[in-house]
């Protein structure tokens, strides 16, 4: 089984947090293409994915409130 397959069995509910700004600077560098970033979303049933225009890896110092608000709002609907 590849990883592709392997996502698809995740159960849990999942949070994705993607910075924009990362993706399009490591599309520039050759590291990763823009459109792949939805493939984990897609794989792994009921993922919900939040995106961030001008978030970086670093978001979570650089907008802590933002990235906060999100999570807090995403475990407060979650029910496992």
């Amino acid at each position: 089984m590849d990883a592709a397959q392997r996502f698809t069995l995740i159960k849990c509910p999942t949070l994705i947090v993607w910075g924009i700004d990362d993706v399009e600077e490591f599309q520039k560098l050759g590291l990763a293409l823009a459109k792949d970033r939805y493939f984990l979303s897609q794989a792994i049933p009921h993922a919900k994915v939040v995106e961030f225009p001008d978030g970086t890896i670093c978001m979570m110092n650089q907008i802590p409130e933002e990235v906060s608000k999100v999570v807090i709002e995403f475990l407060d609907n979650t029910s496992v």
